[in-house]
């Protein structure tokens, strides 16, 4: 009988009707032989994945499709956004809900379908470095619960504005690149 669990299978052997599991002298095998075994298990594993699917394929998909998300909730939630923009003391804030929503949308549909993604990345950076110090501004906020709320957000952005920066040095074509 074989068993497969992730990326290695235990052959299980049956003596006498009682099943006797080999993992156990496997584990014992693989720790006195690890300097060889091991490496050319992890070796084998890698290539043949590498050869499947490339791992970080889908990685920029999905933080495109974040944007692209956060983007569409601009138009759907749009009087919610608009008074946060008022409330921020945003300039114009009806035609910078509209504006930012068009920008997050355009920068992560770039990173989605892999068509100038570097320009959606960089669209992406510049509009966290504008908007995140002032809708995040938790050093103006004297409620210790809300400044919390806006700590949190504002360091989320700054991962979020690495992460952008990062995938610029991703080799392209990405898999699914037009």
């Amino acid at each position: 009988m074989r068993r497969s669990e992730g990326d290695y299978s235990i052959n299980t052997v049956s003596w006498t009707g009682a099943a006797v599991d080999n993992s156990v002298r496997i584990r014992e095998t693989l720790t006195i032989r690890a300097s060889d075994r091991v490496f050319h298990l992890t070796t084998y594993h890698s290539q043949e994945r590498a050869r499947d699917r490339d791992p970080l394929s889908d990685r920029p998909l999905l933080f495109g499709a974040l944007f692209v998300y956060n983007g569409v909730n601009h138009f759907r939630n749009y009087a919610a956004i608009r008074g946060y923009c008022a409330y921020k003391h945003v300039p114009m804030p009806g035609a910078s809900a509209i504006i930012s929503g068009l920008w997050l949308v355009v920068a992560g549909s770039s990173v989605v379908v892999g068509f100038r993604p570097e320009v959606g990345l960089v669209l992406i950076a510049l509009f966290l470095l504008g908007v995140t110090p002032v809708m995040h501004d938790f050093w103006n906020i004297a409620d210790p619960a809300q400044r919390l709320g806006e700590m949190i957000n504002f360091t989320k952005n700054a991962a979020l504005m690495g992460a952008a920066l990062m995938m610029l040095y991703l080799p392209r074509p990405w898999p699914y690149s037009l």
